[in-house]
């Protein structure tokens, strides 16, 4: 009998307090609860099942996301502020993921099932060696990207400007 490769899935959320047009907003209250609470509880209703890790800076402002993580049992990584793109993929490494669901802290009305669809259907694609697969066919804060995480750790070295630091799937979709 042949073994099933399982493959280690995970949704990274990029967060971080320090928000230049609304600072703290991950953590605002929305219904009485932080607005990071809504995206996780969206994503935990994600099929496959999937680890969800807070990837968030060393600021020391960001300790509030720490405290919350550990509160609601979030798995977390602390990397750099100004390089989002090495933070997330440092992220990737430490948990060992081989698909990675791309989402920003600020995405709480982000939809279950079209996250889950998106997933699957990746899965299926990944017989074709096909690295990237995005839904932005919705608004921003709907949609949502999945990528190979080896080819978004190869595609590191194509991240020249400040641009691709900060969006961490954008030398993949550039150099797929």
């Amino acid at each position: 009998m042949q073994k099933k490769n399982k493959q280690n899935i995970g949704t990274i959320i990029e967060c971080r307090m320090n928000s230049s047009r609304l600072p703290g907003k991950v953590l605002l209250p929305i219904l009485g609860k932080p607005a990071l609470y809504h995206l996780i509880k969206r994503l935990k209703n994600v099929n496959p099942k999937h680890e969800i890790i807070l990837a968030t800076t060393t600021n020391k402002k960001d300790d509030k996301i720490i405290k919350f993580a550990k509160k609601f049992n979030i798995k977390y990584f602390r990397g750099s502020e100004l390089n989002v793109f090495k933070r997330f993929i440092d992220t990737a490494k430490k948990f060992k993921l081989d698909i990675i669901n791309s989402v920003c802290g600020d995405c709480m009305l982000l939809d279950p099932k079209l996250v889950s669809e998106a997933l699957k259907k990746f899965i299926l694609l990944q017989k074709k060696n096909i690295d990237i697969l995005t839904y932005d066919m919705l608004p921003h804060g709907f949609d949502c990207t999945i990528v190979n995480a080896k080819s978004l750790i190869k595609s590191y070295k194509f991240s020249k400007s400040a641009y691709d630091r900060d969006n961490p799937t954008f030398a993949l979709r550039k150099n797929p």
